[in-house]
């Protein structure tokens, strides 16, 4: 279970059982918490609490013996947060984190302005490259920290890697597309087609273009950049059609475009990496343990 999981289950219990108090409390909608609920219930095979009439009344005993954890997890996570902002207090110097761009506009735009905001003593330099470049960077130690993309290869348990965030990816394409009726494709509609496609130190391009060559289709490749603002631009006003993340409908301007889902989809995978070592610099240990409990705690997956 996730941290903000653990939350939800004691906020509930402290606020009597009563679904909007808690929700109001921890700040979502009740409809989503009750959702929330029932599959942590579902996916962990339990039943915590008591129901009568479609209303949490009480705890089963899985839920007391949850309960009881939960407050000493909780516990222990608040003084974790509490003893490495405190660290952070002290701490000066910089240090150097590599992300991918796509990345950086989708899973970062929170974290980095709250990291940046509350260690005003530290100098970050954020360098942005494609995730095959990023990783030739990293594994020469140039990069302490990089944020790559699956696969990474890393197979001889050198490298520390903690999965922060995945999606499937999508078809993006102009409204006009013929293709833009249809409610999800295969993989053989994309048949004689025009692909706008990220350059090849992207480790998107690879995933795509291997997928496309191993269903032996017939694509151009119409259109290449290194921003995916630019990819999707391209296709707003073409037959052009780019595969990309779900998450970047979130933060794109959809005007003229949509979003088509892929049968057997392809899966963006990030993970946060740093190099195992017996002893790590206090900033670079700091800011990889608290991007990690961020992303643990405001869950992208």
């Amino acid at each position: 279970m996730k941290i903000r999981e653990l939350n939800y289950i004691v906020v509930i219990i402290e606020n009597g059982f009563n679904l909007s108090k808690a929700s109001d409390k921890i700040h979502i909608s009740q409809p989503a918490l009750s959702k929330s609920i029932k599959t942590i219930e579902q996916e962990n095979d339990i039943s915590i609490f008591e129901r009568a009439k479609g209303r949490l009344v009480g705890l089963t005993n899985a839920g007391e013996i949850l309960y009881s954890y939960a407050k000493k997890i909780l516990g222990l996570y608040d003084d974790l947060i509490k003893d490495i902002r405190e660290e952070s207090e002290v701490m000066r110097g910089s240090i150097e984190i590599g992300i991918p761009p796509l990345v950086n506009s989708v899973v970062f735009p929170e974290v980095l302005p709250e990291l940046f905001r509350s260690n005003s003593n530290i100098y970050f330099k954020i360098t942005e490259l494609g995730s095959q470049e990023l990783k030739k960077e990293f594994l020469v130690e140039e990069v302490p920290i990089a944020i790559l993309l699956e696969p990474t290869d890393f197979h001889n348990g050198s490298i520390e890697e903690v999965n922060i965030a995945n999606a499937e990816m999508a078809a993006f394409m102009s409204q006009n597309n013929p293709l833009a009726t249809k409610t999800i494709l295969t993989w053989k509609d994309f048949e004689n087609t025009s692909i706008s496609m990220f350059t090849d130190s992207f480790m998107i391009y690879h995933q795509v273009k291997n997928k496309l060559d191993q269903q032996n289709l017939k694509y151009k490749v119409g259109f290449q950049s290194s921003t995916w603002d630019l990819l999707l631009s391209s296709t707003k006003y073409s037959n052009l059609i780019t595969i990309l993340p779900t998450s970047v409908s979130q933060v794109a301007i959809m005007d003229n475009l949509q979003m088509v889902p892929i049968k057997k989809p392809l899966y963006w995978r990030v993970n946060i990496c740093r190099k195992k070592k017996s002893y790590y610099n206090k900033i670079e240990d700091y800011v990889f343990k608290y991007l990690v409990n961020y992303f643990n705690e405001h869950n992208l997956t």
